[in-house]
Formats: structure tokens, C-alpha cells, sequence
């Protein structure tokens, strides 16, 4: 959580709204794990995403 703050800071100095938006943009990805993570089928020993 603490890195996510500094490159939150970090944007924020690029551009004013900059930094707002990684960080929605950043938990929105995380968020997503809770619905896709694992749903890739195992086809020796790999996940077909390596494909």
C-alpha cells in the first residue's frame, strides 16, 4: 500500500489529476483478480494465457 502512495505522489507532481486516476486505475485492476484470477485452463503445467 505504501508504494502505491509514492507513485500516487510521484503522478500526482507529473499532472494535477494524474495521480487520482493511477491509483482508481491501479485498485480497479486489483479488484479484477477477484473475478478472473484462475480461469484459465492448465494444459501442461502452463495456463493457456502463455499461449
Amino acid at each position: 500500500m505504501m508504494i502505491c502512495l509514492m507513485q500516487e505522489f510521484f503522478y500526482e507532481k507529473q499532472s494535477v489529476g494524474l495521480g487520482k486516476y493511477f491509483f482508481d486505475v491501479m485498485f480497479t485492476e486489483i479488484d479484477s483478480l477477484k473475478t478472473y484470477a484462475g480461469i484459465h485452463p492448465i494444459i501442461c503445467g502452463l495456463s493457456s494465457s502463455f499461449k
